[in-house]
């Protein structure tokens, strides 16, 4: 059957060459139609299962909620020109309102002015009973230091990295409003002192400012998520970041975009980079290796066409399987190029050698196709059965990966055996050579033979050493370590990285969260608590951070109720004395003592953030004495010169704060329907039965695997749904390992069965997987012994490797098959070998100078691998074949 299909295209592609292009052309035209409707998705949560819990929950929020994937704007400058540029870049992206839904720069102030006190919670009820009750400025700061005591010092001290922010937010609303006390104490005067006093001390810093004040995050809601089409992603984020960057120059400061959309539109970028870039360097060198080989310009031009159209046509056909490429799919033509590029370089190697040789056209093509297309097919089905039997897996990616690759390889082998004979054949005609006998001259590779039978007849001696180097090899294998960060894998020098990285240094929160939903408030609320409870979670939102407990109801409107009936009371004091004063000073410094204390607490429990705020408040004791402004502040006052700007001060206190805490303590119940829009619709899903909570890590988890599988691991034990890219991306790394053993063992029992079934006897098919039983083992070795390491990408080489080095050894022995001789065998189709190796090994290590870091390390595995399985097929072969005479010699 075979050998009829074979006889068939050589006779076709020389009598009827013009009715095989015109087919050819047909199927190619179909091709580029179907390969144009295929879309690319970037994102690992593409590649898991569709029926994983994780993706069930991520479908789920990306239908339910807006804000699943922020855009997160960092800018770094001064304080002022920071917020400056805060509410004039908010009101430039809110004109974009085919992308934006909402900007966020700072806390809703007017929420919290009249809800504020309706969100303590019990604790907090308690240790703040009598912080708001009385106006006055003295008095206030004792109530201050008696609840500061009880918050933050008491029992529950600094539990918790929630705490640990808040505790950074207050110290900063002191810090400024000691500083404004300052400045009146120096002569400043406004009718709105009071109230920017009070706003300081009570609610704090409104815009996300890093405790340095030399960075602020602004929070974008776009109208799009990850599913949306990458190129309006692409479009949209391009634009937020012009926006970003032009109004950055006004202001003097710098600003960029990053968060998981972003890197998406990065990754986009350097995929479309890459797959071209690449892939004419791939046929650059393809094509310099065909004219040094051949000695001739047009067979690279017709290789290279051959291998187009092939990759053309598997393309096409895969548009019929599946609807997108991913990440994982995203440079299958390169990887087509690599492995198609093989069966062009068979036949040109075998059709030149045979019209050397004094053949005609005709019979040149049809020794050629029932010489090496056997091997050529029987190559071509074993590869790509190796690559579907990644179908398997239960990753998604894996499962795409491995039908692409094994429907694209068979395709593209089936259309080189029909492509390349007809354009053969026209480049005879064009030149006019058709009807002329070339003239005769060796044109194979006479030093590969000789290594062959050199090596065959030394057995013994070649073969200790290349057993020493391979155990050697092998037991460096098992050193072969994984390298599970992430970010490693994506460009060098992305600024949504180097961003990412900077706002985990100065916000303790990364854009990589993990999010779970909940059916009602109370579950809202028991999970909220819980996933605060979590060691490495940096910072938890949900909608219960708005809204009252309903446990505490009775005790937080008593609390209320007694307030207003005492600040309505108390009569805020019109003049400071002498012995106002000395309180005010006392309490002063029992604050300083207090944050001290807090300090210390810091310092013992490793939080560097309130440590390094609590010395901008009270200093630092080292070699050189550091004052802090409290500290400053208490030794700058005395009472003959501050005691009527302090008196001025209090005033504008008093009647401001009472003010305040009225709007605060009023009775109108807050409930989920009266919400804010803006709050509501970031916690609430469309038909408001569903609510979204995000849990930020504390540190970068790319840089600490242990981290990120504590992490995943946590947020799995609040909700076992939990989902988000940390726990896709374990849960993806886990199912690829599993998979990834699973078919490269699968894959060498379904090779050795088709080599079985092809050579119909079990020795020359043990014998045929010998070069990639060797090559995997070199391949893992080496890469440890120069410091390589697996990643995400280039754990595929292994089964790569599996279908990619079965070819050689079944090219040799279906020739050995026929020769019978070493010499002959690897002088001529140890030529094809060696040049389709090279071939594979320039496509594949072309992947090299991709700046989409997991692809290079892909393509130099690849590369090591196709070296290692050449050498092996070079000596391992006649090794064994040489041990085997050697038997039936002294048999």
């Amino acid at each position: 059957m075979r050998k009829l299909l074979l006889t068939w295209i050589a006779h076709n592609s020389v009598n009827k060459t013009w009715q095989m292009t015109v087919g050819i052309t047909i199927i190619t035209l179909i091709a580029v139609y179907l390969t144009s409707t295929l879309k690319f998705q970037t994102g690992y949560e593409n590649l898991l299962p569709k029926d994983n819990p994780r993706i069930d929950e991520f479908n789920t929020i990306l239908e339910e909620f807006e804000n699943e994937s922020n855009i997160i704007l960092l800018a770094r400058g001064s304080e002022k020109q920071l917020k400056e540029y805060a509410d004039q870049v908010k009101i430039y992206l809110e004109q974009y309102d085919q992308y934006i839904n909402s900007v966020h720069t700072r806390i809703s102030e007017e929420f919290f002015h009249n809800n504020g006190l309706k969100l303590l919670n019990e604790s907090q009820l308690e240790n703040f009973q009598g912080l708001y009750s009385d106006p006055n400025l003295i008095p206030y700061l004792t109530h201050l230091n008696d609840s500061f005591e009880k918050e933050y010092i008491g029992d529950e001290g600094l539990s918790g990295n929630q705490k640990e922010t808040e505790a950074v937010r207050f110290l900063d609303g002191i810090e400024k409003f000691i500083q404004l006390q300052h400045e009146v104490l120096n002569g400043y005067r406004s009718d709105d002192v009071g109230q920017i006093a009070v706003n300081f001390i009570t609610f704090g810093e409104p815009y996300f400012m890093s405790p340095d004040k030399d960075m602020i995050l602004i929070m974008i809601e776009p109208t799009f998520n990850m599913l949306t089409d990458i190129n309006f992603i692409a479009d949209a984020v391009n634009q937020i970041e012009k926006v970003a960057k032009e109004t950055a120059t006004v202001f003097n400061v710098e600003a960029g975009v990053t968060g998981s959309i972003v890197l998406g539109r990065d990754e986009l970028e350097a995929m479309e980079s890459d797959s071209m870039v690449i892939t004419i360097l791939a046929l650059i060198g393809i094509f310099f290796l065909f004219v040094f080989a051949f000695r001739m310009w047009m067979s690279p031009f017709l290789a290279i066409l051959t291998v187009i159209l092939g990759v053309v046509w598997s393309m096409g056909f895969s548009a019929l399987l599946i609807d997108h490429l991913s990440i994982m799919t995203a440079m299958m033509g390169v990887i087509l190029i690599g492995l198609g590029i093989d069966f062009s370089v068979h036949i040109i190697s075998g059709y030149s050698e045979k019209r050397h040789q004094g053949f005609t056209v005709y019979e040149s093509m049809y020794e050629t196709l029932t010489r090496f297309g056997p091997g050529i097919i029987t190559g071509g089905f074993t590869t790509g059965i190796a690559f579907l039997t990644m179908i398997i897996g239960d990753s998604t990616g894996i499962q795409e990966f491995g039908l692409i690759a094994g429907f694209g390889i068979i395709i593209t082998m089936i259309a080189t055996i029909i492509i390349l004979p007809t354009l053969l054949v026209i480049r005879e005609r064009f030149i006019k050579n058709f009807d002329k006998q070339l003239q005769v001259k060796d044109v194979s590779y006479p030093f590969l033979g000789k290594i062959a039978e050199s090596t065959s007849s030394n057995w013994k001696k070649i073969g200790i050493g290349v057993g020493i180097i391979s155990a050697i090899l092998f037991y460096k294998s098992f050193q072969l370590e994984t390298d599970y960060n992430y970010l490693n894998m994506e460009p060098k020098g992305l600024e949504s990285i180097r961003l990412q990285k900077e706002m985990i240094d100065a916000f303790d929160i990364s854009s990589d969260f993990i999010m779970f939903t909940a059916h009602s408030i109370e579950e809202v609320k028991e999970l909220t608590d819980k996933a605060r409870d979590m060691v490495t979670a940096g910072w938890v939102e949900s909608i219960s951070d708005y809204l009252p407990d309903e446990s505490i109801g009775s005790k937080q409107f008593r609390f209320i109720r007694n307030l207003r009936r005492e600040i309505k009371e108390t009569k805020p004091i019109k003049k400071v004395t002498l012995q106002d004063f000395e309180l005010f000073r006392e309490q002063l410094e029992r604050l300083e003592f207090n944050i001290i204390e807090l300090q210390d607490l810091a310092y013992l429990g490793g939080q560097d953030k309130i440590y390094k705020k609590a010395i901008s408040v009270v200093g630092e004791v080292d070699d050189t004495i550091n004052v802090g402004s409290l500290t400053h502040f208490i030794n700058y006052i005395n009472p003959d010169e501050h005691k009527l700007p302090l008196t001025f001060f209090q005033q504008r206190f008093s009647s401001a704060f009472q003010k305040t805490i009225l709007m605060m303590a009023n009775n109108e119940p807050l409930t989920l329907d009266n919400l804010p829009r803006e709050i509501k619709d970031r916690f609430t899903g469309k038909n408001e039965n569903i609510f979204l909570i995000t849990v930020y890590p504390k540190k970068n988890i790319w840089e600490d695997i242990q981290f990120l599988n504590q992490f995943s691991e946590e947020a799995t034990s609040v909700h076992s749904s939990a989902t988000g890219l940390p726990p896709i991306f374990v849960e993806l790394m886990d199912i690829m390992s599993k998979d990834g053993k699973r078919a490269t063992y699968l894959a060498i029992f379904a090779v050795f069965l088709l080599l079985m079934f092809d050579f119909k006897s079990y020795k020359y098919a043990l014998l045929g997987m010998t070069p990639l039983i060797f090559g995997v083992v070199w391949l893992t070795g080496f890469m440890e012994v120069v410091g390589l390491k697996f990643t995400m990408m280039n754990i595929m080489a292994i089964p790569l490797i599996i279908g990619i080095g079965i070819d050689d050894g079944i090219h040799i022995l279906h020739r050995y098959k026929i020769e019978k001789n070493l010499d002959i065998v690897f002088r001529s189709t140890g030529k094809a070998i060696l040049l389709t190796s090279l071939t594979t090994m320039i496509g594949f290590g072309s992947l090299w100078f991709a700046t989409y870091r997991g692809l290079g390390s892909l393509g130099i595995a690849l590369f090591i691998g196709v070296c290692a399985c050449f050498i092996a097929t070079l000596f391992v072969i006649p090794i064994i074949l040489g041990f085997y005479h050697t038997l039936t010699i002294e048999k």
